[in-house]
């Protein structure tokens, strides 16, 4: 796992996409249709280009990717969800940053069309 100061990810590419998508002018954003149905909280699985299966979840306390392996679930990606006030790691989003919830669920997605081709 690769460790990033707000979450983990299996790979360095996955923690350098999210990393990215924090500093751009212009983050990836959530399509209101995606938005609607994860910001109440929630779980969806999704089927990436090359057949792997991923679960998606949102709560209080983080958006996580599993990959979806026979019966087994292995974290993918996690993005802790920040605490609404105080400095530190666990505080941390990007600047100009009012959804994070939307943001992570995003990161998540753009990760799930990286591990496609792979």
């Amino acid at each position: 796992m690769t460790p990033m100061a707000v979450g983990e990810f299996a790979s360095a590419g996955g923690a350098r996409l999210a990393a990215e998508a924090y500093e751009a002018e212009e983050p990836p954003e959530l399509r209101d249709e995606l938005a609607d149905a994860f910001l109440s909280g929630g779980e969806a699985e999704i089927q990436a280009a090359s057949g792997q299966a991923f679960l998606l979840s949102l709560t209080d306390k983080a958006v996580t990717l599993s990959r979806i392996e026979g019966s087994a679930l292995t974290e993918w990606a996690r993005l802790d969800q920040p605490r609404t006030s105080g400095e530190g790691p666990e505080y941390m989003r990007p600047p100009r940053c009012e959804a994070p919830a939307e943001l992570d669920l995003a990161i998540m997605l753009k990760i799930v069309t990286l591990a496609s081709t792979q």
